[in-house]
């Protein structure tokens, strides 16, 4: 059996999003396996909540102490390192980051056989949003941008720092993030200006950390074959669902009201709440029986009476939520990287209605775990909703279905069983 270090420098429980699910699932499977496990993790909350533990884990975690102008190239790396080989694993894990991610690998250096776990686009993209689709207008830190993108750090660098921040930007990020102010937006700009990612130098670190790879997991075969280039040994691995915790009844429904839910980080605009809202009020000028669950933040305004906030649900409480739903939509308006959603929707045997995207064409069987619609396409969207609102033998036969599926090729014992045995 082996001694395996997991390092995630995003990681925070409870979770908010597939990511961070992901690798503690995969860290204590790997301990129920037999494997010694420890989690290494840096508390630094200022932006987001960085090694933030509300909840016990049932692996070792190892929390390491940082602040503005200690979370950098120079400070973090050199502490991990440190902590990791006094641990001695066989195994390194690296998960999820974003810029300083390549500069960890750089400085452990191949001394560990050292495995890195793409989640989404941060290796390849300043945004963590490249191949953004047609309705995304406006970026976060750059509105003269719009979608789709064909390119990536690896590719034509020059374009990818004028995408981000560039130029007077830059200047403008770096006054701020001085003057103290704190706001989760300065999340990624900080990291980034942590990493000095704006040096033409970083992309030759980021080449570098390749080198030092034993293994490179990627979430879909998008992403790996954007990798295939600078790698060899490349494994398309899904996300996992613990079926047991995800299992709801059939909806038993009596009002003529179906509920539609959007769970997940609807306040990203990513996850594409506009054409949920838009679909909604193209299906409000013909039809009265639904009304729509959104997992928005508290306070979030505008929202129209057939729209209900229903705050943020734990991982523990969410499949009570599902368990209200008659139907799931997942609406995002990029290359969503795979998409816990529909594998939760799923395993509760509820239908998935979701955009025809990224990891959503993995998991779900059109017309029969659920439908997909046309990115950013509000009318398609309505229509497939209409087809489920229409026919509750529909949606009970897709749920039943997607059930079925997912217990088969998505639980997690599954997943580690047919992809992370022979890696550890």
């Amino acid at each position: 059996m082996s001694r395996i270090a997991f390092i995630d420098l995003n990681f925070h429980w409870p979770p908010t999003g597939g990511s961070v699910v992901d690798i503690k699932e995969v860290a204590c499977r790997a301990r129920i396996a037999g494997h010694q496990v420890k989690l290494f993790v840096p508390r630094f909350d200022k932006y987001f909540p960085r090694g933030v533990l509300r909840q016990s884990l049932p692996i070792e975690v190892e929390t390491l102490e940082f602040g503005r102008d200690t979370f950098n190239r120079e400070t973090l790396p050199r502490r991990f390192k440190e902590r990791v080989r006094a641990y001695d694993p066989d195994l390194v894990f690296v998960g999820d980051g974003y810029y300083l991610k390549p500069i960890l690998i750089n400085a452990l250096g191949g001394e560990f056989r050292t495995l890195l776990r793409i989640y989404s686009h941060e290796v390849l993209c300043f945004r963590n949003s490249m191949y953004l689709l047609f309705d995304f207008k406006k970026g976060v830190w750059n509105p003269f941008h719009k979608g789709p993108c064909d390119n990536h750090l690896l590719k034509n660098p020059k374009g990818c720092y004028h995408c981000f921040i560039h130029g007077w930007k830059l200047f403008v990020i770096k006054a701020i993030v001085a003057s103290g102010y704190c706001h989760r937006l300065l999340h990624y700009p900080h990291e980034y200006l942590a990493a000095k990612a704006y040096r033409e130098e970083y992309v030759d670190e980021v080449r570098k950390s390749f080198s030092y790879l034993a293994d490179i997991v990627a979430y879909n075969d998008f992403m790996a074959s954007l990798l295939s280039p600078f790698h060899h040994n490349i494994h398309v691995i899904p996300s996992g669902v613990d079926v047991d915790h995800f299992d709801a009844p059939l909806p038993e429904n009596s009002s003529s009201t179906k509920l539609i839910l959007m769970p997940g980080r609807v306040n990203d605009r990513l996850k594409g709440l506009k054409v949920m809202l838009a679909a909604a009020k193209l299906l409000r000028g013909r039809r009265q029986d639904f009304k729509v669950l959104a997992t928005l933040p508290e306070g979030a305004k505008g929202l129209p009476e057939y729209v209900e906030n229903v705050g943020w649900w734990t991982q523990d409480a969410l499949p009570r939520l599902y368990e209200k739903a008659d139907i799931v939509v997942a609406p995002v308006v990029w290359q969503e990287p795979f998409g816990i959603i529909p594998l939760e929707a799923m395993s509760c045997r509820r239908p998935i209605v979701a955009s025809r995207a990224g990891g959503h064409l993995v998991t779900i069987r059109d017309g029969e775990t659920g439908l997909l619609f046309d990115p950013g396409n509000a009318l398609d969207l309505a229509e497939k909703l209409s087809m489920l609102l229409d026919s509750r033998t529909l949606r009970i036969q897709m749920g039943r279905n997607g059930r079925e599926r997912v217990a088969s090729e998505f639980s997690w014992d599954r997943i580690m069983e047919k992809y992370y045995q022979g890696l550890f």
